[in-house]
């Protein structure tokens, strides 16, 4: 008899939680079983938002990262091309200072080269006079 009479009340208990308003506040149900509080499901959804939201860190980083890479990657190829062409350059004056030490040299030892250079530039011995003619 008792264990009929506690099973009337759990029926009776049952259909009251499902058939009146919500015990607490945060409390929503609409079905027989026991209701969840609204509280545990934010705190599950919550959770989610963070993991969506480290997610999304993660990838707006990665993304920055990205380019700034490809923005410093194009700058220091450019910067390799522009050290190209200095060495480029340096190579060319280092032959042309080579060259002209060279002349030099030969300026300072060969008397006759010295000589033919002059003339070429429009010296005279004393006492010599210089005829310039048109082609």
């Amino acid at each position: 008899m008792e264990a009929a009479k506690l099973a009337d009340r759990a029926e009776n208990a049952r259909q009251i939680r499902t058939t009146t308003a919500p015990a607490g506040p945060f409390e929503i149900s609409f079905t027989r079983t026991q209701p969840r509080p609204l509280i545990a499901r934010i705190v599950v959804n919550s959770r989610r938002l963070l993991v969506l939201l480290y997610v999304l860190l993660f990838a707006g980083l990665g993304t920055g990262a990205g380019v700034l890479f490809s923005d410093a990657w194009a700058k220091y190829r450019e910067l390799k091309l522009v050290e190209a062409d200095h060495r480029r350059k340096l190579a060319e004056a280092e032959a042309r200072l080579a060259e002209q030490e060279q002349i030099l040299k030969r300026l300072q030892t060969d008397p006759a080269f010295l000589e033919k250079v002059l003339r070429r530039n429009g010296y005279a011995r004393p006492g010599e006079y210089i005829f310039r003619f048109e082609d």
